[in-house]
């Protein structure tokens, strides 16, 4: 019972005594005297009230000293439970953000409730993996450099069983100054466990689910399901109403997802006298991009010099600097009026400030191919503080606003290429001669949110990592596990040495025993061992169908020692070499762009194939992924309009019914499946010829 109903039971009991003790005197004043009559004195009487007076105010007084004082205990003890409440929120806070930024197993793109869930959650008994979703590993404190059972709960905490369903959640208790506090992290929409949103297999609602957006009560409160959606989705427009993406539990606001977690905080007291609870609920939301944010997303530097006008709609980001000249108009995603227009569409973000590496992105109004700041027509269009507000417009981006002092040159500013892509870090070219103009943060682009420095998580893309058990191409395999990264004294291309990782590492880079593909090919181990691997070989290069030396405009045959090269290999020529490659032509280019050029170059005698495996693999083949299901001809010849004609275009030959597939020429050589020879047309057989016989010998001469 809370302190203030105490206070006014005891008050309505205090008046009734007294109601009761003057009317008794009252009638004891009138046996006494009798009947009254004219002569009888008024003394006593008078007397009796001015005591009963006395008494009731110092009655009153002491009542009111001791509420007074029972109430100044209980709000010093709602006080000090309050500022215990406060911890246990920093905890719950402290957990939610390692799990969006830390956690190693946080997958890549939004994860929905239950995957959040899960990766808070314990491991259940006799289960291999944590949560109800089925696909996260248990994250061992050891795993990290930490001690204990489980991860997600600090020394001291206890998991519990929030909702009596006999499985620990996402809820703990620890004990403070004689005071047990207990709080929880919700993240669920929908539940209970067993009962999804939608009917299996269609996409009608579940009656017997419980949803977010169903009015708070028992039942939800049991499920674990959050009281509310975010908070901020209130600020959607009314023609917006805010919608459930298609990640659970997250909702769209102005194209931006957001998520509520919801933390529940509850504190008793051991005072014996006067206990106290208290309950506290703390709503705190998550913000994610989604897939289709980013009208252009660079890892490198960004620099956009389109030469003719050139209209830009949305959002930008790189992880460097954004160099941009010429004619540009940089607008907001949209209209104002639209249900996509916000501040965050829109935004143009550069790399966040690095000072380990005294890194940070810059906007300039200047050209890295000219090295040098310019003034040229460009345009940003501004938010302008609402957004169902008209943008502001054609503000012009110069060398005199935009984020640097015009000292050093744009080359210098740029992102040292050999460092990011050698170590993954983010530096400049060079660091000496310029600086952060000061006046940059008062500038409408800083004040209006248009351009900031930012971080921005990597959208989901292939990992480039061949499944060869090697160290590299890239440096790093996962920023959440720096001491993946390829050791500092070992090279590229190494085999990867597991006698030099810790054992709780081995899973994470190479395929294991407990189904981890590992990080190391990730995607072709997971193609391998559940789907589908097309792999594209290179074009080999047969010869000059004219002969070789052979310029097939003037029959003229080209001489080495002269710096001529094949017509069709100009690059083995110097660039300003003989044989009218390169002399006297301006739109040749530079020299790496001379170099360029070999691939734009068709030659007709030409061989490419694409192999095909699937883990099943097709009829009485290995079901392990590792045999070919298909080898096709994949040799395309974009040449000339009859050139490509030619090569998809299958006849048979003159002799007979043989279909021509002429490679010297370019005949019929994109598009045709081709079967195995009968010596080797499964696993086993192919194992055999290849152990020794021509078959080794040409693969090998291939790979060489």
């Amino acid at each position: 019972m809370s302190s203030r109903r105490r206070t006014g039971r005891l008050q309505r009991m205090t008046w009734q005594l007294l109601k009761q003790f003057m009317q008794g005197m009252l009638r004891l004043l009138f046996r006494l005297t009798g009947r009254r009559t004219a002569e009888a004195g008024f003394v006593f009487p008078t007397t009796v009230l001015l005591v009963l007076m006395v008494i009731l105010t110092s009655a009153a007084l002491t009542y009111r000293a001791f509420s007074r004082s029972e109430q100044v205990i209980t709000q010093r003890q709602q006080l000090e439970i309050a500022n215990v409440a406060t911890p246990a929120i920093d905890r719950a806070k402290a957990k939610i953000e390692f799990l969006f930024r830390e956690d190693p197993r946080f997958p890549q793109g939004v994860p929905d409730s239950d995957s959040l869930y899960s990766l808070m959650a314990p491991l259940r008994p006799g289960e291999t993996f944590v949560g109800y979703a089925g696909n996260f590993e248990p994250l061992r404190p050891a795993d990290l450099g930490a001690t204990g059972d489980d991860f997600y709960s600090f020394p001291g905490e206890t998991r519990i069983d929030l909702n009596n369903d006999g499985i620990m959640d996402n809820a703990w208790e620890f004990e403070f100054n004689n005071q047990t506090i207990v709080y929880s992290i919700l993240v669920d929409d929908t539940g209970p466990e067993d009962e999804p949103a939608f009917l299996p297999g269609t996409t009608n609602p579940n009656p017997n689910a419980i949803t977010v957006d169903d009015p708070p009560n028992d039942a939800k409160a049991d499920a674990l399901v959050t009281r509310t959606g975010p908070v901020a989705t209130t600020q959607a427009a009314a023609n917006c109403p805010a919608v459930r993406s298609e990640a659970g539990g997250w909702q769209v606001v102005r194209e931006r997802l957001q998520k509520n977690f919801q933390v529940n905080v509850f504190i008793e007291n051991d005072n014996p006298v006067s206990p106290t609870y208290e309950a506290i609920e703390f709503q705190h939301s998550r913000a994610a991009d989604r897939a289709n944010k980013w009208g252009a997303w660079f890892r490198y530097d960004l620099e956009v010099f389109p030469g003719r006008e050139f209209n830009w709609n949305g959002a930008m980001h790189t992880d460097g600097s954004i160099f941009m000249h010429e004619d540009i108009n940089s607008h907001m995603v949209s209209s104002h009026n639209s249900c996509v227009y916000s501040r965050e569409s829109s935004e143009i973000t550069v790399g966040a400030t690095n000072t380990d590496n005294d890194f940070q992105g810059q906007a300039i109004s200047g050209s890295i191919r000219d090295d040098q700041y310019v003034n040229t027509r460009t345009t940003v269009h501004l938010w302008d503080g609402s957004d169902n507000v008209r943008p502001q417009i054609g503000v012009g981006f110069t060398s005199n606003n935009h984020s640097v002092d015009n000292g050093g040159s744009p080359s210098d500013i740029a992102m040292n290429p050999l460092a990011l892509f050698t170590e993954d870090q983010e530096r400049h070219v060079n660091r000496a001669g310029w600086n952060r103009d000061a006046n940059w943060i008062n500038t409408p682009f800083q004040t209006q949110d248009r351009i900031e420095n930012a971080e921005s998580e990597t959208p989901f893309v292939d990992d480039f990592f061949r499944a060869d058990n090697r160290w590299g191409p890239q440096p790093r395999y996962d920023r959440r596990r720096p001491q993946l990264d390829v050791p500092a004294a070992t090279s590229i291309g190494s085999e990867i040495a597991l006698s030099g990782l810790p054992a709780t590492d081995e899973g994470l880079l190479l395929e294991d025993t407990r189904g981890s593909e590992g990080l190391d090919g990730f995607w072709e181990r997971t193609a391998l061992n559940t789907g589908l691997r097309v792999i594209v070989g290179q074009r080999l290069e047969l010869g000059n169908t004219n002969g070789w030396n052979s310029d097939p405009t003037t029959g003229a045959v080209a001489i080495a020692s002269q710096g001529d090269g094949d017509a069709l290999y100009p690059a083995q020529a110097s660039k300003d070499g003989g044989g009218g490659l390169a002399s006297g032509n301006a739109e040749i280019g530079g020299t790496h762009e001379y170099l360029q050029r070999r691939s734009l170059r068709d030659n007709l005698a030409a061989v490419q194939g694409m192999v095909v495996y699937h883990y099943e693999g097709p009829g009485t083949m290995a079901t392990d992924g590792q045999f070919p299901a298909a080898c096709v001809a994949l040799t395309a010849h974009p040449g000339t309009l009859q050139t490509i004609i030619n090569s998809r275009t299958f006849n048979n030959l003159p002799s007979g019914t043989q279909i021509r597939t002429d490679f010297l020429k370019g005949q019929g050589t994109n598009g045709w499946e081709f079967a195995y020879n009968g010596g080797f047309n499964s696993a086993a057989s192919f194992s055999g010829a290849y152990a020794s016989g021509p078959l080794r010998s040409a693969l090998e001469n291939l790979a060489n």
